[in-house]
């Protein structure tokens, strides 16, 4: 099904996002970095969304403050990253997605995600930055969590992100050879959507 182009509210005013109703459940997929090209249209968040609607969750993709339509300034700043996804899962929730609500996002959008676990029942994270994760976010995560990354990434290393992750049969990670952060290598995408397929939220 098309993405339907939204607007709606957050504190810093309106952002713009790409909404699909689904079955059951609904996830939040937030962007990379919002001044290194971190937009709703990049191709990873494509390939997120895509696999958790084949999963039957409605998905919201939307655009940091600043980007696209979205109302405001461009931050990098986890505090104005944390209401904007505050915003999207709060809009996600509005428009009447069920249980459980996936907290989803890629790189910078990752971290971000982490931080929200509080309201989300599930995460699924994509190349999340060990900088920007810290040393105990991901290790002390207790919900269901999947994590795909690729083993060629500079910014979120398959050993450095084997490490962070809990212990416990519900937190999943897969490692996709010869990937990099950016997922440029041809099949790279493909690959990530197989990896979301089987290891569903």
């Amino acid at each position: 099904m098309q993405a339907e182009t939204i607007a709606f509210a957050a504190p810093g005013g309106e952002l713009e996002g790409a909404w699909r109703p689904g079955r059951g459940g609904g996830a939040v997929v937030a962007p990379p970095h919002p001044l290194y090209g971190g937009h709703l249209d990049h191709p990873v968040v494509h390939a997120i969304c895509d696999a958790l609607a084949h999963a039957g969750l409605a998905t919201l993709a939307f655009n940091w403050r600043g980007v696209g339509a979205s109302n405001g300034a461009p931050s990098g700043e986890p505090a104005d990253a944390d209401a904007d996804f505050g915003a999207a899962l709060a809009e996600l929730a509005r428009r009447g997605a069920a249980a459980p609500l996936v907290g989803a996002g890629y790189s910078f959008g990752a971290a971000t995600a982490l931080r929200a676990a509080d309201g989300v029942a599930r995460l699924v994270l994509v190349a999340p930055p060990v900088a920007m994760v810290g040393a105990d976010d991901l290790r002390r995560c207790t919900k269901p969590l999947v994590v795909v990354a690729g083993d060629a990434d500079d910014y979120a290393p398959a050993g450095a992100v084997a490490a962070l992750m809990p212990k416990r049969a519900d937190a999943r990670l897969a490692i996709l050879p010869r990937v990099d952060h950016f997922f440029a290598a041809p099949e790279a995408l493909a690959r990530l959507a197989e990896a979301l397929g089987e290891m569903p939220p």
